[in-house]
């Protein structure tokens, strides 16, 4: 029994140690209007943004490997998303459209196109990573003391409803994935609400408006007189 358990532990550290080499460092949301480097930017690198319709949009994931020195990462990458509440649960990104989020196509570049460092510059060594559109699932190889960035497009689906959304990298299992962001602050967060509460006239706005339009009226009276 004893045996057993130690066998146990041995393998749960091993798998431990194989799935948590990659580190998400950096996020950046920016607007599906061009190509991998001429693309605009929707906030400052780290900032939330705030979504009030369906429209594609692109997040750009900033990772290294710093986990086990001497040791490459080696594993299918994925983006991933949870709502409400971080972290419950997380959900990998496809073209389902029973998703809240789905991948889409742009315009501006082809899937898997390389990338080039447009976030910080890390310590370590930079190499390019790849650009989804229509790939939810990339072998990635890392090795240690590198780091790299991803970026996808993306856009709500007509199953996302008004929530906070959080978005992160992650690898293995589907129904158990390996996520690269440990806190909260750390993952992509995304306000989304699809119906914003219209913003309230001030007194004095409504006001000269009728005053506007009673001027008109009378003008035109005055005219057909």
């Amino acid at each position: 029994m004893k045996k057993t358990l130690i066998a146990f532990l041995l393998m749960t550290f091993a798998l431990t140690e194989v799935s948590a080499k990659m580190n998400q460092t950096g996020y950046r949301w920016r607007n599906d209007d061009g190509n991998e480097t001429a693309a605009t930017w929707k906030a400052p690198e780290g900032q939330y943004i705030n979504l009030n319709g369906i429209e594609t949009i692109r997040l750009r994931i900033q990772a290294n490997n710093l986990f086990s020195e001497n040791d490459s990462f080696n594993e299918d990458i994925s983006l991933y998303y949870s709502s409400g509440t971080f972290g419950s649960p997380w959900q990998k990104i496809t073209t389902n459209p029973g998703n809240a989020f789905v991948l889409f196509n742009s315009p501006h570049l082809s899937d898997l196109t390389p990338t080039s460092r447009q976030l910080n510059a890390q310590a370590e060594t930079f190499q390019p990573g790849v650009f989804f559109e229509s790939t939810s699932d990339h072998g990635v190889t890392m090795p240690y003391g590198f780091y790299s960035e991803y970026e996808w497009a993306i856009r709500p689906s007509e199953s996302a409803g008004p929530d906070i959304y959080y978005f992160a990298l992650g690898h293995g299992e589907e129904d158990a994935p390996i996520i690269t962001v440990a806190q909260e602050e750390d993952a992509a967060r995304l306000n989304f609400d699809p119906n914003p509460a219209s913003v309230p006239l001030k007194k004095w706005s409504v006001y000269a408006s009728l005053l506007m339009l009673t001027g008109f009226i009378l003008i035109r009276y005055r005219k057909l007189l």
